[in-house]
């Protein structure tokens, strides 16, 4: 009985720990993935913002602003001027080490603000 046990538990325990360690890692790759969902998001409206009370150089100090706020620079940025609002698009790539995962992962995020 004894040895009957040890073997299940030889046959189980790297399926328990495969799924334990995927759940996990899969948790770590989502919440980077929504926490720079949610530093975009909020550089984007500040930026957008900022841009929308300037007064010349709409689209450079929107991005001045989103920088200094997201305390690095975005892979990529866009700023538009269309009917009466600032509209500003940050993008990043992350880099996931998830097998689950597309890697690089592109999140984007855009805020638009009126001109004042």
């Amino acid at each position: 009985m004894r040895g009957q046990a040890m073997v299940e538990a030889a046959l189980v325990l790297p399926i328990l720990l495969l799924v334990i360690l995927g759940g996990i890692t899969i948790s770590i790759s989502v919440a980077r993935i929504e926490i720079s969902r949610y530093e975009l998001l909020h550089a984007a409206s500040e930026g957008a913002i900022a841009g929308a009370s300037e007064r010349t150089l709409r689209c450079m100090e929107a991005r001045n602003v989103a920088r200094r706020i997201l305390g690095r620079r975005p892979s990529a940025n866009t700023c538009d001027i269309r009917s009466g609002m600032v509209v500003l698009t940050l993008s990043e790539t992350l880099t996931l080490y998830d097998p689950y995962f597309k890697s690089p992962y592109l999140v984007t995020q855009t805020s638009r603000a009126a001109i004042r």
